[in-house]
């Protein structure tokens, strides 16, 4: 699966310690789905992660933003310039990669992005949806970091309150 994330889902992913993010950057580590971005994309969220407030909040130079966006540089497309619908740049950006890159969904949560038309063939999805889709049996075996439900091992004194 190849999707593109949008440079405020790209930066959330490179910064916070969010649950639901997690699972996202976890799965793209195993190889589950495919981040496609541009350098377009990248540039942007460059400068966000190294505006002054950002950067000297997280305590981040330009080589540790280079290492955050590391998981994002793989495959690039050359962008280029889509109908000019786009009602902001993020939508634009974000299109011009996903159409020549033939990516199967685009996560955003921005309402510009959501907007675009139905006839561009790809499906806009927010992060929640995408976290649904990957639950929900994309078929990518990662190891658990702790035993599955139903498969702690079993108590060898009968009298011990582990769950079977």
């Amino acid at each position: 699966m190849r999707v593109v994330f949008d440079t405020a889902l790209i930066t959330s992913l490179a910064l916070s310690p969010s649950p639901r993010l997690a699972y996202f950057t976890r799965h793209l580590m195993h190889g589950c789905f495919e981040v496609i971005t541009s350098e377009t994309i990248l540039d942007e969220c460059r400068a966000v992660l190294l505006h002054p407030s950002v950067a000297k909040k997280h305590g981040l130079t330009p080589d540790g933003v280079e290492t955050l966006l590391l998981p994002f540089y793989q495959p690039l497309v050359v962008s280029y310039a889509v109908a000019p619908f786009a009602r902001d740049r993020q939508a634009e950006q974000v299109f011009s990669c996903a159409l020549p890159s033939g990516a199967d969904y685009i996560v955003s949560d921005d309402e510009a992005v959501h907007l675009a038309p139905a006839s561009y063939g790809v499906p806009v999805i927010d992060p929640k949806r995408f976290h649904a889709l990957l639950k929900r049996g994309h078929d990518c075996n990662i190891p658990l970091p702790y035993p599955a439900p139903g498969h702690y091992p079993r108590p060898s004194n009968p009298g011990s309150r582990l769950p079977n």
